[in-house]
């Protein structure tokens, strides 16, 4: 048995909590040679059965407890964690047949979580009378009284009391020994002890990136700690690591290139491997003034390497299982919330309560950037009724949060508190991590107590964006998408609509679809030459003579300006939210007043496709007013024909909602794709059957694509994130066209042209896109 030595001096005789007289040395020892279930000292007598992963938590708390001493561990299995542990901790411990009859002889045994495992040998003990408890008991019984959480780096030289008792406060870390912050700091501090040095750190190997990271050190700033890798052969470390060697330092003797921290007196720096592999490197130091490190001393932290490094990559690889599953469980439940295509601020929260669980919080918080204004925030939990609380009150230019979105990097603060009537001081870790690629547009806000579930999702946080950033971009996508294919549909049908409206019920249908389109709270259109609008739609009909005025000053503006396209957001000494205008004094003239959004997540003032809206349905009331008359309608019945504007105007719209598209696509690092269908089949066998195509079509997309009918033959659809499905996409529709066209016109005459851009694959720029699908406009007798 290994046991740790200093001075040549026997730490393990020499400590009380290991009795000489219990005879182990001796095979065949029964109970019944034990006088009682204590020692001399009082000690409980306790043997574990089962040296596993599950077992590590109950053998830390008895060993953690100074009235209990644990006389043996056994496991069949000679490779389990908990034998290293023994080693490392100096417990008997043994899988041969010959320990479990030693084993035996302990008055009360632990039985393992894995009973089935072990029936053979519970079957053993059973039949020596020994009292046979499971983990829950063992917990009950013997476990220490709780204790307040070791500070983050606590202070490693310490004067020394009694070696075994230093020793056991250094491993503090059994306790939750699937914590790696925890793990990384106490081998780091059973390392320092053991040679004496003021500080060190623990390197770890990627074999990805092929570098050297440093994973946990005392005395450098969490800065340098998450900046540093070293490349094998690089530095001290480096060379340490390519070679498997240990080196010791003194002072200057090194070259100045080999030295990397210039303030040490001595180091030393041994290789991490087991079993051929390597792991990492482990560092100790003197600073001026303290002791050099000597031969002995690198002989001393070699052996201690030898020992901690099976049990480091066990637990590491524990810890890998755990980090995996949290990822693939975060992006299995991020697609099943995706599936439900829920509306937005329950999809949000549902994300946020997803990550908020995985993660371990306590609770969290999601901020939204809006494009005017104050950010959009989900609050953590929920309200009486279940719905998920969102306000626009926090200002995301400003504090640590303006920070997080500027630099797109994550930030964790720290805070110490002592909630009132507690002694406890509390350990409150916020998490800001921001989502989005080059441009963030939003950040998840995360708060935590204690190190371990923080730190496990810490490790992760890179895997976690690239899962969690563009699924949330996708369902605020899809909302934005949806929401401005609806306007574009209302608008190009109302537009058509207008053409054969006499002129007084052209301008009150123009200012109700505006109002419709926009939420404006407020409407006012006049044609030209009136001091009085020719149109007033208000939702309310309070303030009758201050919104009067507020006309009046509108159109006093527009009298100083031949031409006026303005959207402006809490214009000065208005005490309005927001104003439209668009158009000129002596012609038709629109102004809006405080815009209602759709929801809480959505713009406060008026946006640009409410001016593109305002232009266009003014040229059609400017139309009217100098006398214009639509042709004569040369049909009796309402189709397709009917409910599309002119050539130029639709192409006009298009060419807007591809715009609007792209922007979208930049923001949230996603594609878009536009399909144009055309139906190469004469207008007057087509016309029966438009009408009834035209629904079908539509009641057989989905909702996320934008339908838009440019003519009665040419139907052009926008498909967010459709880059990968673009082509089941087109085969789809053009099949759902073509078999409705076979069914009411026969096969012959059927015959469906696909033209297809994607951005950014095929093109950059919403003209070219739109120029690429278009081409001429077929004729109508072709």
């Amino acid at each position: 048995m290994w046991a740790w030595t200093t001075g040549g001096r026997d730490l393990l005789a020499a400590s009380p909590r290991l009795p000489l007289s219990l005879g182990f040395g001796t095979t065949g020892r029964t109970r019944t040679n034990l006088t009682g279930s204590k020692t001399a000292d009082g000690l409980d007598l306790v043997a574990l059965l089962g040296a596993g992963e599950t077992e590590v938590v109950v053998l830390a708390e008895l060993h953690r407890n100074p009235r209990v001493h644990v006389v043996g561990i056994h496991d069949p299995r000679p490779e389990a964690v908990g034998h290293d542990l023994a080693e490392i901790l100096g417990l008997r411990h043994g899988s041969g047949p010959e320990f479990l009859e030693q084993i035996a002889a302990a008055p009360v045994v632990v039985l393992p979580r894995d009973v089935h495992s072990f029936s053979e040998e519970i079957e053993f003990l059973r039949a020596r009378d020994c009292e046979l408890i499971d983990h829950d008991e063992a917990l009950a019984r013997y476990a220490a009284k709780p204790q307040v959480e070791a500070p983050l780096r606590p202070e490693l030289l310490r004067p020394v009391r009694h070696e075994v008792g230093q020793l056991e406060e250094s491993l503090r870390w059994l306790e939750r020994a699937m914590d790696r912050e925890v793990l990384l700091r106490s081998l780091l501090s059973i390392a320092v002890q053991a040679v004496g040095a003021d500080k060190g750190s623990i390197q770890l190997f990627d074999p990805f990136t092929q570098q050297l990271y440093i994973a946990y050190a005392d005395g450098l700033s969490d800065h340098t700690v998450r900046a540093s890798r070293q490349c094998l052969g690089e530095g001290i470390a480096g060379r340490v690591a390519s070679t498997r060697r240990a080196e010791l330092l003194h002072g200057q003797t090194g070259r100045p290139a080999d030295r990397d921290r210039p303030d040490i007196q001595s180091a030393i720096s041994t290789p991490l491997e087991d079993d051929g592999e390597l792991l990492g490197v482990l560092n100790v130091s003197t600073d001026h003034g303290s002791r050099h490190l000597s031969e002995a001393d690198l002989d001393r932290l070699a052996t201690i390497a030898d020992r901690i490094a099976p049990v480091l990559r066990r637990l590491l690889q524990i810890q890998g299982l755990f980090d995996r599953a949290l990822v693939e469980d975060l992006e299995r439940e991020l697609e099943s919330v995706l599936a439900l295509d829920p509306p937005i601020p329950e999809g949000l929260a549902l994300i946020r309560d997803l990550v908020q669980d995985l993660s371990g919080a306590y609770s969290g918080e999601l901020v939204l950037l809006a494009p005017d204004g104050p950010a959009a925030r989900l609050h953590p939990g929920r309200d009486d009724e279940g719905r998920a609380r969102v306000t626009r009150d926090i200002d995301p230019s400003q504090g640590i949060l303006g920070q997080v979105l500027l630099d797109t990097s994550p930030v964790l603060l720290e805070e110490k508190n002592r909630r009132a009537g507690e002694h406890h001081v509390r350990r409150e870790m916020t998490l800001y991590l921001p989502l989005g690629g080059v441009e963030a547009y939003g950040a998840l806000i995360l708060r935590f107590e204690g190190l371990s579930a923080l730190g496990h999702f810490q490790r992760n946080l890179d895997r976690v964006r690239d899962i969690l950033g563009p699924r949330i971009g996708l369902l605020l996508s899809r909302s934005e998408s949806r929401q401005r294919h609806e306007r574009l549909r209302r608008l190009a049908s109302g537009l058509s609509r207008l053409a054969n409206l006499d002129l007084d019920e052209r301008t009150r249908v123009a200012a109700t679809l505006f109002m419709e389109l926009s939420g404006a709270e407020a409407v006012a259109l006049w044609r030209g030459g009136s001091e009085l609008p020719d149109c007033e739609l208000r939702r309310s009909q309070a303030g009758l003579g201050a919104l009067d005025r507020v006309w009046e000053r509108l159109r006093e503006r527009a009298r100083r300006s031949d031409r006026l396209r303005a959207r402006e957001l809490d214009p000065a000494g208005s005490e309005l939210r927001s104003v439209l205008l668009v158009g000129e004094e002596d012609g038709p003239l629109l102004a809006a007043l405080n815009r209602r959004p759709e929801d809480v997540l959505a713009e406060w003032g008026f946006r640009d496709e409410d001016l593109e809206a305002a232009e266009l349905l003014l040229e059609a009331v400017a139309r009217a007013a100098a006398g214009e008359t639509p042709p004569p309608a040369t049909r009796a019945t309402v189709d397709v024909a009917d409910l599309v504007p002119d050539a130029a105007t639709a192409r006009r719209l298009l060419l807007e909602a591809v715009a609007r598209e792209m922007r979208r696509s930049q923001r949230y690092h996603l594609g878009f794709s536009l399909n144009l269908f055309t139906i190469s089949t004469p207008a007057d066998t087509l016309d029966p059957v438009a009408e009834a195509l035209r629904e079908h079509v539509e009641r057989s997309s989905r909702s996320s694509d934008a339908l838009f009918w440019l003519d009665a033959r040419r139907l052009a659809i926008l498909a967010p994130e459709e880059l990968r499905g673009q082509r089941q996409l087109v085969r789809r529709m053009r099949q759902l066209v073509c078999d409705f066209l076979a069914e009411h016109l026969g096969p012959e005459a059927v015959r469906v042209e696909v033209r297809s851009a994607a951005y950014p694959r095929d093109v950059s720029e919403a003209a070219a896109m739109v120029d690429h699908c278009l081409g001429p406009a077929p004729s109508a007798g072709d």
